[in-house]
């Protein structure tokens, strides 16, 4: 299974894209002791996260909501009444923001976010999401899922699986 997946990450990347990239063989000379292929594959994710870090800014823009503020909008969503501790949030943002406080200070004041001490231990502060935010995430949900589909529409379902698991793979998931 795993010879496989390793076939159809190499169709996907190959085939949906590297054609959208630079031509890997008309590269310049690789990195010292870095291999070519490896060069290219780790600038070629690094170029695709940045295209779709780009186009989740584009869709957000206009709904008055930034990455970072959509991701902490979203984990609250998920975590629902119980909400999470700022730590946990900062864990589990997909980038890192150094300042979760400033981060929720923002949301708080806009009125999508609210904080409250924990009563099971008072040095932990947790934050829930506001109605206000369920609708400003409920507002971006259909945008992003159409940019997420029309990003990845050429792997195809099979595709996209195999893509999620090498790179869960690569992560460590």
């Amino acid at each position: 299974m795993p010879a496989i997946r390793a076939t159809v990450l190499r169709i996907v990347v190959t085939t949906s894209i590297l054609p959208r990239m630079a031509d890997p063989t008309t590269t310049s000379r690789p990195a010292a002791g870095i291999p070519a292929r490896e060069l290219e594959l780790a600038l070629t994710v690094q170029r695709l996260a940045n295209e779709i870090d780009r186009q989740v800014t584009e869709v957000l823009r206009p709904h008055g909501l930034t990455a970072p503020q959509y991701h902490v909008l979203r984990l609250l969503r998920e975590a629902g009444e119980d909400g999470l501790a700022c730590w946990e949030i900062g864990d589990r943002l997909p980038t890192r923001d150094p300042d979760i406080t400033r981060l929720l200070d923002r949301l708080e004041r806009q009125g999508l976010v609210r904080r409250a001490r924990d009563v099971a231990d008072r040095r932990v502060v947790l934050a829930y999401i506001e109605p206000a935010g369920e609708r400003a995430l409920a507002s971006v949900d259909a945008p992003l899922a159409a940019a997420h589909r029309q990003r990845f529409r050429a792997l195809g379902r099979a595709g996209t699986d195999a893509l999620q698991e090498s790179l869960e793979a690569l992560l460590g998931g």
